[in-house]
This record gives structure tokens, sequence and C-alpha cells, in this order.
């Protein structure tokens, strides 16, 4: 629902304003496949709201997960209803990769209090502390197959939850009345961005002059990545680490990515660039470097490129 997302983004300012974020909302209609990006320091994040996580499709959340992944983002879905129902508080969701929480988490979230449950294919879960469920058991003289009678569990399952697997909310909470004890993992996006793929996505098929441009950049030495539905066309990077935020427009007139593609670069501290296939004096679009293909060509070479935008900037 619109008025959701809308009330959403509202609120969500406030709140990371208040915290001290700076945040950029690239305006596409709600057809982004992220609303919001937001850093503080260290902490960089990507978030769509979504009314219905069931909304999202697997192209949207490989993008965002992909652009995530590239930028060094923790991307989040916040929502508020299933196929089944509402979301609860306090719960991590998955669709098709991409954590999902409600408002209420996400904000704790901000404030230190990293979810411990997770929802799964049969309910709710919970990663165990391996070691400090052995250090407790070896301490109150259980043996595995004490402990298992006392859950009611299988000895293989007391094994696996020593081994960090995790366990049922149910036996969770068995465990903490027996033991007493903080057995949770608290769940860790950053490592669960860390541990996602990502991969050159095929060219979109838009026209003849994009997948030139792509080709370019791949000549002179960059990885090319290129997205439908963010408020960019492209990212490069390359082993240096450099990193572009490309749009890519046959005709300057109405470019209506440029503003954002402006914004996510100073948030991220990222090349930028819109690259064109017109002969223009422009120089620069919304404060964004802009080059034609030849002079991409011309470039030779990542590094010169990289130095060209550099200087285009300090210029524009």
């Amino acid at each position: 629902m619109e008025d959701f997302r809308k009330f959403l983004l509202k609120e969500l300012a406030i709140q990371l304003r208040n915290r001290g974020f700076v945040f950029a909302e690239p305006d596409l209609d709600g057809i982004s496949t992220f609303d919001i990006a937001a850093r503080r320091e260290d902490d960089k994040f990507l978030i769509k709201i979504l009314y219905n996580i069931e909304t999202m499709r697997e192209e949207g959340a490989r993008d965002l997960m992909n652009v995530s992944k590239i930028l060094g983002c923790v991307a989040i879905i916040i929502g508020s209803r299933a196929s089944n129902g509402s979301l609860e508080d306090g719960i991590i969701y998955f669709r098709h990769e991409v954590p999902i929480m409600t408002y209420e988490t996400y904000i704790a979230y901000l404030d230190g209090e990293s979810p411990y449950i997770f929802s799964a294919h049969g309910g709710y879960y919970v990663s165990i502390n391996g070691d400090s469920l052995r250090k407790i058991r070896e301490e109150h003289r259980f043996s595995i197959g004490a402990v298992s009678n006392l859950i009611g569990v299988s000895r293989r399952s007391i094994s696996l939850y020593e081994s960090g697997s995790a366990a049922t909310l149910e036996v969770f909470n068995r465990l903490q009345r027996v033991f007493a004890a903080d057995l949770k993992m608290r769940i860790n996006l950053a490592k669960h961005l860390e541990d996602s793929l990502v991969g050159e996505n095929r060219d979109p098929i838009v026209n003849d002059f994009y997948s030139a441009v792509l080709q370019l950049m791949r000549s002179i030495g960059f990885s090319m990545y290129p997205f439908r539905k963010t408020p960019f066309d492209a990212m490069a990077t390359d082993v240096t680490e450099d990193q572009i935020i490309m749009g890519l427009s046959e005709e300057l007139d109405n470019y209506r990515k440029a503003k954002a593609i402006a914004s996510l670069s100073q948030i991220f501290e990222k090349y930028a660039m819109v690259v064109t296939r017109m002969n223009t004096g422009k120089t620069s679009i919304s404060g964004v470097p802009v080059l034609n293909n030849k002079e991409i060509a011309n470039a030779g070479d990542k590094e010169r490129l990289v130095d060209i935008l550099r200087k285009k900037a300090d210029n524009r």
C-alpha cells in the first residue's frame, strides 16, 4: 500500500536523522529496488519498504542483495504483512535471502538490539551459542544424553546445538529454563551479507547503446553489474575497489536518475558518472560528471578513466 510506504518513509527519515545518519530517498515513484540509502560511519543500509513482503520478486531481491554486496551495505526490507498474517516484532524473516523485519524491530536494531529469532520453514528458530552450551553443560556435569532426556530431543541434536546449529524456539526456551543462562546468538546481518553470493548480472535488454557501454567498460578492466529497477543503471567495480555508480542515457534531457546518482555517490563515497552517446558541452548533470562513450574508449584503461572522473568532479 502506497500510504503505508509514504508514512514509514517519513517516520524512518526522522528516526535516521535523530541517530546521526545521512540518507537519500531516490524518488522513482516507488518502483526502485530500495527506498532509502543511509550511512552513519561504518553502518550502511539499503532499505525497501513493503506493506506485503510477498510482493518482493526474486529479480528485485537479487538486485537489492547485489547492490548491497557491492556497496558493503546491509539490505533490509521493512514490512508489515505476509500471506499468512502480520509480521511479528523481534523476528527476522527472509525472502529470496533478503532480511525482513517490522519497523519497530528495525528501530530497535539501530539502537543495538539485534534480533535473535528468525523465521524459516517449519516455524521460528534461534541460533545456539554452542561454546556456551557445552561449557555450562560440563559445569553442571551433565552428559549429552542427560541433556537430551531433559530437553526431549536426540543426543545428535544436542551435539549439533553445541556445534552452533539452530534450535526451534520451543527447544531453545527449554534449554534456557534448564540452564538459566544466555545461550542465544544474535543475528549478524553484516555476516549474512558477506555469505551471500553476487555475480555479474545478465545485460538487461534495453538497447544497443547500453550494451555497447557495458562492453566498453569491461574492455578497460571493470566488472559490470547492470540493474533494471535501481536509481542508477549500472555499477562498475575493479579489484582495487574503485566503484562507479553509473547512469546510461542516450539523451540528457529529463534524465531523472542523475540527482539520485549524485546523492548516492556522496553518501557512499563512490565515483559517479552519466554516460551519453551525445557530443555535449555539458561536463556534469546534477553534479555528476558526464562522459560520452568515445571518452571512455579514449581513456584506454580503468585508472585513466577514474582520473578523468576525479578531475571532472573537481571542476564541476
